[in-house]
């Protein structure tokens, strides 16, 4: 059950603070290629504020300051993962406790605030967003439940779908 535990941890581990090394136990990928996972984590963050937000057109140069904000925003993310259950003979149930960061309730508060003022609307989000960081808070911690499966011919685990929730729980939304 800790081998799951530890499994589940050190994914969580990579894609939110980009420490790659406990997953390089479980999987023969390089500490590059993590961190390119890492990465595109991190961006699917960036497309899904961009969107949230209803930024058009942003440039490169934005995304590439977004990304970093969001590595930075990242950092403060808080899970705390559960002694694996066995389900069954190689199917195990992980739980993970999250505490959402109240990141994205704080800069459209400001937005909606500054609304009337506000000329170039990208560059002010990206900066309301930054000024706001030192500010970050969580909200009421949320569980997420994964299933980890092991297969035993290529003796790897697989995490189940549920583990996307934990990204759609991180930043919350609502």
């Amino acid at each position: 059950m800790q081998e799951v535990t530890r499994f589940v941890q050190a994914n969580l581990n990579s894609d939110y603070l980009d420490q790659h090394e406990g997953l390089q136990y479980f999987t023969a990928e390089t500490t590059e290629k993590l961190h390119d996972r890492y990465l595109q984590c991190v961006g699917y963050d960036v497309n899904t504020f961009i969107s949230y937000t209803e930024l058009v057109d942003v440039s490169a140069e934005h995304k590439a300051e977004l990304l970093e904000l969001f590595i930075e925003i990242n950092k403060q993310a808080q899970f705390d993962v559960q002694l694996a259950t066995q389900l069954e003979e190689n199917l195990f149930e992980v739980v993970i406790k999250i505490k959402p960061l109240n990141i994205i309730q704080l800069v459209t508060q400001q937005l909606d605030d500054e609304q009337e003022m506000v000329e170039d609307w990208t560059i002010t989000t990206i900066n309301i967003l930054r000024e706001n960081i030192s500010n970050i808070d969580y909200t009421d911690e949320v569980e997420v439940i994964v299933q980890v499966s092991y297969n035993e011919s290529t003796d790897a685990y697989r995490l189940s779908e549920q583990y996307y929730e934990i990204y759609r729980n991180i930043m919350s939304y609502s």
